[in-house]
C-alpha cells in the first residue's frame, strides 16, 4: 500500500525538478527530426528502387523477343470460312426463334486460286518494253 511518505516524496521530486516536467533526457526534438527525415528518405529510395524495378521487369523486351514473337500468324482460309458457316447458322437460327425470316446474304466465293488467276491476268496485260541503256525500264 502506497503510504503518505511514497507520495510526499514524489510530489517532492516533481516540484523540485523543473517546475513539474521531467529532465528532457529523453526528448531531444532535433535529433528526433532527423532520425524521422532519414528514416523517410531512406524508405522512399528503397520503395522508388523496388518499384523502377518492378516496372523494368515487366516491360523488358527480352520476354517479347524469341520464336513467338517472331512467328507470323497464317491466314487459315478454311477454318474462317468454317467459323463464318457456324455464325450465319446461328444468325438464322435466333431470326427463326424470334419469328423472323432469316435473310443470309450468298456466301463468298473467293478462293485462293481465283485471286492467282486474276493476278496472272493482270500480269498478262502489262507490256514490259525493254528501255535503251542508261535508262529505266518502263512499264505500261
Amino acid at each position: 500500500m502506497i503510504k503518505k511518505f511514497d507520495i510526499i516524496a514524489a510530489a517532492r521530486g516533481i516540484v523540485r525538478t523543473n517546475k513539474g516536467y521531467r529532465a528532457p533526457i529523453l526528448i531531444h526534438p532535433q535529433r528526433d527530426w532527423w532520425i524521422g527525415i532519414f528514416l523517410f528518405s531512406v524508405l522512399v529510395l528503397v520503395g522508388g528502387g523496388v518499384l523502377a524495378r518492378m516496372y523494368m521487369i515487366n516491360n523488358t523486351l527480352d520476354a517479347l523477343v524469341g520464336a513467338e514473337a517472331n512467328a507470323i500468324p497464317r491466314y487459315q482460309e478454311e477454318i474462317v470460312q468454317d467459323v463464318l458457316v457456324a455464325y450465319r447458322e446461328r444468325a438464322a437460327a435466333y431470326q427463326t426463334f424470334i419469328g423472323n425470316p432469316p435473310e443470309l446474304p450468298p456466301a463468298a466465293t473467293t478462293t485462293a486460286e481465283a485471286i492467282d488467276e486474276a493476278i496472272a491476268e493482270e500480269a498478262s496485260e502489262v507490256e514490259v518494253t525493254p528501255a535503251p541503256e542508261g535508262e529505266e525500264t518502263v512499264v505500261e
